[in-house]
């Protein structure tokens, strides 16, 4: 049985809500295999000891290490994968604004 009010559409505005939110804070911590560390520190991230988290410095950084065409698969931390894409698309919308 479906729950009312969580169609598609509200689901994927609180996914695009999610990736807005996360936007707003850099730097973007990543979630990423330890076996790919080299690949991703060639790819820009950096390493946060404090955290022990890789991390985007920017946006451009992040859109590269976030392409499903990417060598390397990484993951924004809090967002789950479902979100990846609209993280993707807020980051174009930026561009293109």
């Amino acid at each position: 049985m479906r729950r009312q009010g969580a169609g598609p559409s509200q689901a994927s505005s609180a996914e695009a809500a999610r990736a807005r939110q996360y936007l707003s804070n850099p730097p973007f911590l990543i979630d990423c295999a330890y076996a790919h560390r080299e690949q991703v520190k060639q790819g820009g991230a950096r390493w946060d000891p404090n955290a022990k988290k890789w991390f985007a410095p920017n946006v451009d950084t992040l859109r590269r290490l976030l392409q499903p065409s990417s060598a390397v698969h990484c993951n924004p931390v809090g967002l789950c994968a479902r979100s990846v894409g609209a993280l993707l698309s807020a980051i174009n919308q930026l561009e293109n604004a």
